[in-house]
């Protein structure tokens, strides 16, 4: 009986073990939002039902021959106070790229944004991101292809990001920054892109490269 016993808790270790391990593949996220949260049937939000200010993640990939990116976005239910500038930005809390390779992470990083700190509709205050990662893409060249990422901030005037970043994860070049400020940056994206034999036009013009919205703004927040 012990030896059953000993034998039985072992396979539950392995098999809790193997769960682990699949959950931080890329492989088990889809190409648009999957959203998980303990508070709400996910269902529900396809639907815009309100419910109470819940924490939630949305997993957005894009997937390129072996390779693949997944943004994951840790997300509040809630809306920002309308006097704010950064009012038409969701409440995101973190972003998280998770570069790829045959569906295993070899390499992550945090969205390098600032935070701040904001009034909500509920009358809290809330740290979130200042801005918000809404695109990526692959731009190909005929000597090489690339991730394209970009977000902005809250409105007309707050600010916007751009990155270059190598199917590896490596950075090549970012820009973070106002029209008046600059917060981040980093390499010459003229240079990276004539290395990949890129058009700037392919990058910098309506986005003429494969790319998908990383998160769908249709949360209603609880009245």
């Amino acid at each position: 009986m012990k030896k059953r016993i000993n034998n039985l808790l072992c396979f539950t270790f392995c098999f809790s073990l193997i769960i682990a391990i699949s959950s931080t593949s890329c492989n088990n996220v889809v190409k648009q939002n999957k959203v998980v949260t303990n508070k709400v049937d996910p269902s529900s939000i396809g639907n815009q039902k309100s419910y109470n200010d819940s924490i939630f993640t949305a997993d957005t990939s894009i997937f390129f021959k072996n390779y693949s990116l997944k943004v994951q976005s840790t997300m509040q239910n809630s809306r920002i106070e309308s006097t704010d500038s950064n009012f038409f930005n969701p409440i995101v809390l973190k972003q998280q790229i998770f570069f790829c390779y045959n569906g295993k992470v070899i390499k992550e990083v945090d969205y390098p944004v600032n935070k701040i700190r904001l009034k909500i509709t509920n009358g809290k205050s809330i740290e979130i991101q200042e801005n918000v990662l809404v695109n990526i893409g692959i731009a190909e060249g005929t000597n090489g292809s690339l991730y394209v990422l970009k977000g902005n901030g809250g409105c007309n005037s707050c600010t916007e990001f751009i990155g270059l970043f190598s199917l590896e994860g490596e950075l090549l070049w970012y820009s973070y920054a106002t029209t008046r400020n600059v917060f981040g940056s980093f390499g010459d994206s003229k240079k990276v892109l004539d290395k990949y034999n890129i058009p700037e036009s392919i990058v910098f013009s309506n986005m003429k490269y494969k790319n998908i919205t990383v998160y769908k703004n249709n949360f209603i927040p609880a009245k």
